[in-house]
């Protein structure tokens, strides 16, 4: 299997990043995500619920054994094309990072890899996320950010009174893209 891993060598070849943008339902992933992107050409986005939405016609389903690895694999083909990635999504446990970076032959401390969670009051998952989901699926998926798996290095970045520029520039001063 090919893998799109670019390593540093003594001549300074650039590695690859992949940011796992991660958090509460309505926190801003997605845009926050696209901000970054288009703020560099050489980053592409993989979004899970885009996924999800092809494969169920719904983002409220998943089938995370199948769902993150192929985003995975997406993000692989992104990384053969020569580009730096950002995978969006909850992502809670632990296992399911380890099944997006695994189709890329990475794991959570490679080089280049970094993740950020982002976070906001139900108040503000409700009022960003009720025209698209139910509350009750807004608030089951609100907590699940108590037991979430924690990173010792990823930013938490909340983004209740923030805009989205604000939490982009949050997120790639503490993570590796922001080493661009």
């Amino acid at each position: 299997m090919a893998t799109g891993l670019r390593t540093s060598n003594l001549i300074g070849e650039d590695v690859t990043r992949v940011l796992l943008l991660r958090g509460t339902i309505g926190a801003g992933k997605s845009c926050v995500a696209r901000w970054i992107g288009a703020s560099r050409p050489k980053v592409k986005v993989i979004e899970v619920d885009d996924i999800k939405a092809r494969k169920y016609g719904a983002t409220d389903r998943c089938d995370e054994t199948v769902d993150f690895p192929e985003a995975g694999r997406m993000a692989n083909e992104e990384i053969l094309a020569g580009h730096d990635v950002i995978v969006v999504e909850a992502f809670c446990d632990r296992r399911h990072l380890e099944w997006v970076l695994g189709p890329m032959n990475l794991r959570l401390k490679s080089p280049g890899v970094g993740a950020a969670w982002l976070e906001c009051d139900l108040g503000t998952s409700f009022a960003r996320k009720t025209h698209a989901l139910s509350r009750e699926v807004i608030q089951f998926q609100h907590q699940r950010r108590e037991s979430r798996f924690r990173l010792l290095t990823e930013p938490v970045v909340s983004t209740d009174a923030l805009t989205v520029e604000q939490v982009a520039r949050r997120v790639l001063a503490a993570t590796p893209f922001g080493r661009a």
